[in-house]
C-alpha cells in the first residue's frame, strides 16, 4: 500500500493539533512508500502509481527497488520510472549497469547518458566494450549518442570498426551519423566488407581531431584503454572475434 498525506492535513495538525500531532505526522510524510506484493506483478504496478503520484520517499523507494528487487522485470521498471524523476540516484544506475540481466543493463545505459558528462561517458564506453550482450552494447552506443564530448563519438567510430556483430557496427555508424545530422546511404551494411571499411576510414582521417580532442588516436582506442581495467560489468569469456579482439576492420 502506498499511502500518501496531503499538505493540507499537515497545515490542519500544525494549526490545530498541537505538536506531538505535527510531528507524528511529518514522521509519517518522510516514511519510505513501500514497493511490496508476492508478484512482480503486483510490484510493477505500485511503482506505476509511485511514478505518477510521486509522493515524498519516490526517489528512495524507486532506487532500492532498482537495485534489491528479486526480480528483473520490477528492477528494470523500477530504474525506467526513476529516471522520470528531476534527481536520478546514480550510484543506483551504476549498479544497474552491472545487473546480472540485461534489460536492466539496457535501461541502466539509457539512464546514464542523462548525466552526459566525463564520468558517464566513461561508463558507457566500458559497457559499449565489455558486455557479452549484443543489445546492450547497441543501447550503450545509442546512450553515448546523446553525450557530447569527443571521446563519445570516437567510441560511436570505433564500434563500427571493430564489434564483432554487424547489428553494432551498424548502430555505432548510424548513431554517429545521426549526431552530424547524416544517415548511411542505402545498401551499405557491413556485410560489404570494402566499401564498409572504406567508409570507417574515411571517417577516422575526418574525425582526426575529436581523436586529439579525447586524448587518443586512431591506433589508441577507447577500448584500448578500458578493457584491461578489472571488469565490472556482465563479461563473458570474450569469444573469437569478440569485442575484445582485434578483427578484420580494426586498426
Amino acid at each position: 500500500m502506498i499511502q500518501i498525506i496531503s499538505r493540507r492535513a499537515v497545515v490542519a495538525v500544525l494549526a490545530g493539533a498541537g505538536l506531538v500531532a505535527a510531528i507524528a505526522v511529518c514522521s509519517s510524510l518522510l516514511a519510505q512508500p513501500s514497493i511490496c506484493g508476492e508478484h512482480p506483478e503486483q510490484r510493477v504496478a505500485q511503482i506505476e502509481s509511485l511514478a505518477v503520484e510521486r509522493p515524498l520517499g519516490t526517489l528512495r523507494a524507486l532506487a532500492y527497488a532498482a537495485g534489491n528487487d528479486p526480480s528483473p522485470q520490477v528492477r528494470a521498471v523500477a530504474m525506467a520510472a526513476m529516471s522520470h524523476l528531476p534527481d536520478v540516484h546514480r550510484p543506483t544506475v551504476r549498479r544497474g549497469l552491472d545487473d546480472a540481466d540485461p534489460r536492466v543493463r539496457i535501461v541502466a545505459a539509457q539512464t546514464m547518458a542523462q548525466f552526459d558528462d566525463d564520468a558517464a561517458v566513461d561508463d558507457l564506453v566500458k559497457l559499449s566494450v565489455q558486455d557479452g550482450d549484443p543489445q546492450v552494447r547497441i543501447d550503450a552506443l545509442k546512450s553515448l549518442g546523446r553525450c557530447r564530448g569527443p571521446r563519445a563519438a570516437v567510441a560511436l567510430l570505433e564500434a563500427a570498426d571493430t564489434d564483432a556483430v554487424a547489428d553494432v557496427k551498424m548502430a555505432g555508424l548510424e548513431t554517429l551519423l545521426a549526431k552530424t545530422h547524416g544517415k548511411i546511404s542505402y545498401g551499405l551494411t557491413p556485410a560489404n566488407t570494402a566499401r564498409w571499411r572504406e567508409i570507417v576510414q574515411r571517417w577516422k582521417e575526418m574525425l582526426k581531431p575529436v581523436y586529439a580532442a579525447a586524448g587518443l588516436t586512431p591506433d589508441l582506442r577507447p577500448q584500448d584503454v578500458v578493457v584491461n581495467r578489472p571488469c565490472t560489468y556482465h563479461c563473458g569469456p570474450p569469444a573469437a572475434g569478440g569485442p575484445h579482439s582485434h578483427h578484420e576492420g580494426s586498426r
